[in-house]
């Protein structure tokens, strides 16, 4: 049996964090795009998405694929800012290409402490006027 994706919100930042498995199942990714998309619907209007690839060694077929990239559209009708995605070191090249966004929009890291300096730095930046100087309640 293939393990389960891990979405979860980080309590300190608008950032929605997906973890995955070494592998995943046609059952597992289904359920995965599921719940991630109720992961979206529930964030702020303005937040980010960190992808955490190390563990993967799967393949995502072609219709995962699109679904994906459907899925990444929707993101950023929803508010989403950036996306921070970690893979193995020597792959964030190729990691940054397979989402078809643009570079301001999604950077591979090698790294978690890089990903999320990216992303709190963009979310910072962006925030309303009336809003510098408080933390979002996550």
């Amino acid at each position: 049996m293939a393990d389960d994706f891990v979405i979860r919100r980080h309590a300190a930042s608008p950032i929605l964090e997906v973890v995955y498995p070494e592998q995943a199942d046609s059952v597992t990714l289904t359920r995965y795009l599921v719940n991630v998309r109720a992961g979206m619907e529930a964030m702020p209007a303005r937040w980010a998405c960190l992808v955490d690839q190390l563990a993967w060694h799967g393949e995502l077929g072609e219709a995962v694929r699109a679904k994906v990239a459907m899925l990444n559209d929707y993101a950023i009708h929803r508010g989403m800012l950036r996306c921070a995605r970690i893979v193995r070191q020597g792959r964030e090249a190729e990691a940054a290409r397979a989402t078809g966004l643009g570079a301001t929009t999604v950077r591979a890291f090698s790294n978690r402490a890089d990903a999320i300096g990216w992303l709190d730095a963009e979310l910072a930046a962006t925030k309303p006027s009336s809003a510098r100087g408080h933390r979002d309640s996550g």
